[in-house]
């Protein structure tokens, strides 16, 4: 019963504080940007390989555009020509046929005015009902089971048998 009530629990204040929590992730994808991002494609690091696929994915840059990479403390902008990279190479529309995509970013050649977020937060928005059903009927149907298995042990408690 305490772990229905939790799971009752989680879902009204899922519901509730939906702003609070699309507000809250908004703000941690910037935190990990400045602080983890490493810049490399093919990084072992899991958030840059999470935020190279959200670019590649949504055709999108940065949270709310490439100046969000600004302040990305553990990116090597340095390319191996020297250059100094302006936006990550996951920016760019596509960066093997144009290499100099990240040092010279145009609209057309990457994604430096379209941030990511309004895709993510429409994801989100798609889902967000879908979740909130799941959560609803398996809370449903758990309420169902313990009621079920109640009248079983209740009946199999005053004598009843399935053998005849």
């Amino acid at each position: 019963m305490v772990i229905l009530g939790a799971e009752l629990a989680a879902l009204i204040l899922g519901i509730l504080y939906k702003e609070e929590w699309i507000i809250r992730l908004r703000n941690s994808l910037e935190s990990q940007i400045s602080t983890r991002f490493d810049g490399k494609l093919d990084s072992p690091d899991i958030v840059t390989a999470a935020i190279n696929k959200i670019h590649q994915e949504f055709d999108c840059c940065g949270v709310h555009n490439y100046s969000d990479f600004d302040m990305a403390t553990k990116w090597n902008r340095t390319t191996a020509m020297g250059d100094e990279m302006q936006i990550p190479p996951s920016c760019c529309s596509n960066y093997k046929a144009n290499k100099t995509c990240v040092t010279m970013p145009t609209p057309q050649n990457s994604y430096i005015d379209t941030g990511c977020w309004s895709s993510i937060e429409s994801l989100m928005e798609q889902y967000t009902l879908i979740m909130i059903i799941i959560a609803a009927i398996t809370f449903i149907l758990e309420v169902f089971l313990i009621v079920f298995s109640m009248c079983l042990v209740g009946k199999i408690r005053s004598g009843y048998s399935l053998e005849k």
